[in-house]
């Protein structure tokens, strides 16, 4: 098992309990790790990368117990909504050459034009397609990753999501994301409501047990044209044919 989250309990000073005796397994696959703003997901992600440290229960990666950072060094890479707090520079060019981002993954993401720019003068945008194909090439176990997907533009969303469905093949990718563009194509989504992960399961088996999911329309195709047997790497075009095919067919 590459990570396994036993009876965590977590609050920080003067405030209420956040995580209550949370407790899940994962092994390599894209997650998708849903809640309200508030209910936790970030507090889990830096948990889980040993940055804070749980009240009850504890975290154990690859086989060893968490207890500080130190312990996960080499086995966690952890990127912040904020990629100007992950990325060193002075240059993008630079952290590249730190993770080691191959030319196949500069190319797919065509980054190549943004990697003589130093950090302070690449737009938001650019830092943070810079910050995931830096995250994403380190060579560790699992990828934590926070609300990446804000301010991508679509191209990029799907090429982000088909860089997560690959990289999931052999680590974990846990994403703490509200976003319904990203959701219905991972693996599995966790829902994380009153300190605990309350539903688990793959986008399609889930939607009903998750009131906001289920009430929004890109949720509700996507669940139709994955009962119908649709592949989920079709183009726009064969996209717009199922559509054609069910509105027939109904």
């Amino acid at each position: 098992m590459l990570l396994s989250i036993r009876n965590v309990w977590f609050k920080y000073p003067k405030s209420e309990w956040i995580l209550k005796n949370l407790s899940a397994d994962l092994t390599a696959g894209f997650y998708c790790l849903i809640g309200r703003n508030g209910s936790g997901k970030t507090t889990l992600l830096r948990l889980i990368a040993g940055m804070l440290k749980p009240k009850k229960g504890y975290v154990v990666v690859c086989g060893k117990r968490v207890r500080s950072y130190k312990d996960v060094i080499g086995k966690i890479i952890y990127l912040p909504s904020n990629p100007s707090t992950f990325l060193v520079g002075p240059k993008i060019r630079d952290d590249f050459e730190k993770a080691g981002v191959g030319e196949d993954l500069i190319d797919f993401f065509a980054a190549r034009k943004i990697m003589e720019k130093k950090i302070f003068e690449a737009s938001e945008g650019e830092r943070r397609l810079a910050a995931i194909i830096t995250a994403l090439a380190y060579n560790t176990d699992i990828v934590l990753l926070d609300e990446v997907t804000v301010g991508l533009d679509k191209g990029l969303r799907g090429k982000l999501v088909s860089a997560l469905r690959s990289f999931g093949r052999k680590k974990i990718i846990l994403l703490a994301t509200n976003d319904f563009r990203i959701i219905p194509f991972c693996d599995e989504v966790l829902l994380l409501k009153e300190g605990r992960i309350s539903v688990r399961g793959k986008p399609e088996d889930i939607i009903d047990e998750v009131p906001y999911l289920s009430a929004n329309q890109t949720i509700r195709i996507y669940r139709t044209l994955i009962q119908r047997g649709a592949d989920l790497e079709l183009d726009k075009k064969d996209i717009l044919k199922v559509l054609v095919n069910l509105l027939c067919s109904t």
